[in-house]
């Protein structure tokens, strides 16, 4: 059986040197004449609008799929006790125009299929279908959305408004808007770690590095579990950029850090490109960009819920300096977080729309509505809109501000493949202790 490797410090294996370690919007020194604007330059170079990649996507839908389930099962549940033989009542409204097999658990291939297409189908697709009622349809979502907005669903009323415009064309979001947004997301993906949150990622991480066969001390997994979500997040996007600079040394025999450094004076030069590759002109030809995806979900029945629902966070970190002390190669990262969304309707949304939005509007005639929207059985959706060619989905960007932060590594660690492969190892433990889909594969 292969030993396990007994790791003494966390800042010697993985090279990160505790003191710089999270110092967020360090002070400039002397060489340091970065300027806000300059950093937000570099942050935008990965792409002001960032795509996540398509098991991202899945991912969303997967987890969209699951909270609609939950939400629907609770208030069914609830309202069943008082009205569930009323015929009239919101429940069995529900129930008579949506099919069963809408209100499902989505497998990953279902999920993977939807998000390689639009979600509620191609625009325009059934407009040889459209009638005069669907006129009246739409208009009565504009009302809709209008009173939600005066319900206090401000952004959510945005959203539903910018669909029904029928431009398709991307909303963008300013970085104060974005971490607005962050901070409404819910607190068990945001907040730090409780006790025993600290307790259950530090089981996860060691049995997932002993399947590796490696181990962490107590000290270096307490230095992890005090990190956030998010601060993991950017951890893992800054390993990235470490194992692609372990990588470039290695290739380039590269014997000592003075050496790597003279090899990597780029990095001090304002008119560098960043871009996000795993080729081979990281380094010298452009700064690599480090990236980390996660869902993040906004809370059940808010506003934010309604507009974007789960999104995906987009965490980057690019080099811009580098320097060397005592056989540290210390590089301070512009990290920012972006997010996205696409933004359609499907069955199982409008479920969960009425299951709470119509509720929440503080009307008493949420029966009536409901026979108003629906229209007829076959109009199962707001996402018919869409298919009509009267409304268009679209996707939802926005990129939060800059941040900085010093990391270190030891040149030793970068030429030692044992901790290229306990840096690996970690990376992806972290990955899926912060994946909340679990059945989703890389």
């Amino acid at each position: 059986m292969k030993p396990a490797v007994n790791l003494r410090r966390l800042s010697f294996v993985l090279g990160l040197t505790s003191s710089l370690w999270l110092t967020v919007n360090c002070k400039k020194n002397s060489n340091d004449d970065w300027t806000e604007s300059e950093l937000q330059a570099i942050a935008a170079s990965a792409g002001p609008e960032t795509t996540p990649p398509q098991n991202i996507i899945a991912g969303l839908i997967a987890q969209e799929s699951e909270i609609a389930l939950k939400i629907i099962n609770a208030w069914a549940e609830q309202v069943n006790t008082t009205q569930g033989m009323d015929p009239k009542s919101l429940l069995n409204q529900v129930r008579r125009i949506f099919n069963p097999d809408h209100m499902k658990r989505f497998s990953f291939q279902e999920s993977l299929s939807r998000s390689k297409t639009e979600g509620s189908g191609a625009h325009g697709a059934s407009k040889s279908e459209r009638r005069p009622q669907d006129s009246l349809y739409h208009a009565l979502w504009s009302r809709i959305a209008d009173a939600a907005g005066l319900a206090g669903f401000s952004r959510s009323s945005q959203h539903m408004k910018h669909y029904l415009g029928n431009s398709g064309t991307p909303l963008r979001y300013g970085s104060a808007d974005v971490a607005k947004i962050l901070r409404e997301t819910a607190n068990a993906r945001t907040a730090n770690f409780s006790k025993k949150n600290q307790n259950d990622s530090a089981e996860f991480i060691k049995n997932k590095l002993r399947l590796a066969g490696m181990e962490l001390s107590s000290s270096e997994m307490a230095m992890i579990t005090r990190m956030d979500r998010r601060e993991l997040a950017f951890f893992i996007a800054r390993l990235q950029v470490f194992e692609l600079m372990s990588k470039f040394t290695v290739r380039n025999d590269i014997n000592s850090a003075a050496q790597l450094q003279s090899k990597l004076q780029n990095l001090n030069k304002k008119d560098f490109p960043a871009k996000a590759s795993n080729g081979q002109g990281e380094w010298l030809e452009y700064r690599p960009i480090g990236k980390h995806y996660v869902l993040e979900q906004s809370e059940p029945q808010s506003d934010l819920y309604f507009a974007l629902g789960t999104f995906a966070g987009i965490y980057s970190a690019t080099p811009v300096d580098i320097k060397v002390e005592d056989n540290q190669v210390k590089t301070r990262f512009v990290q920012s977080i972006s997010i996205y969304d696409k933004y359609n309707w499907d069955d199982g949304k409008f479920v969960t729309l009425w299951s709470g939005w119509c509720a929440k509007l503080n009307s008493g005639n949420c029966s009536e509505i409901e026979a108003l929207t629906s229209l007829n059985v076959g109009d199962k959706s707001i996402g018919r809109l869409h298919k009509l060619g009267m409304a268009r989905e679209f996707e939802v960007y926005g990129k939060g501000a800059v941040s900085t932060v010093w990391d270190a590594i030891n040149f030793r660690d970068l030429i030692n493949p044992q901790k290229a492969k306990v840096r690996i190892a970690l990376g992806k433990a972290l990955t899926e202790y912060l994946m909340p889909v679990t059945d989703i594969p890389d």
